[in-house]
């Protein structure tokens, strides 16, 4: 599993590569762990061979929102 522990994950660290990396040194699947604010990057995994996905969701009301994008508008609003 390649996973950037930074909340949110900027996009310059989120360093895809990996995946292809780790699975040709390896063998095996590799999956992706994303701590990024939005879907683009997890799309992005997929594209560059992620055979596993992980992205967490919490409830915000009637939605489901990335857990990412919830705790850094917590991270706001208390700021404002």
């Amino acid at each position: 599993m390649h996973c950037t522990s930074t909340y949110p994950t900027p996009f310059e660290h989120v360093q895809l590569g990996c995946i292809a990396s780790l699975q040709s040194k390896y063998g095996v699947p590799v999956g992706f762990s994303d701590h990024t604010l939005g879907t683009a990057v997890s799309l992005a995994a997929v594209a560059s061979g992620a055979n596993i996905f992980e992205k967490h969701f919490t409830r915000r009301g009637r939605c489901l929102v990335p857990i990412s994008r919830a705790r850094w508008s917590q991270r706001n609003s208390r700021r404002s």
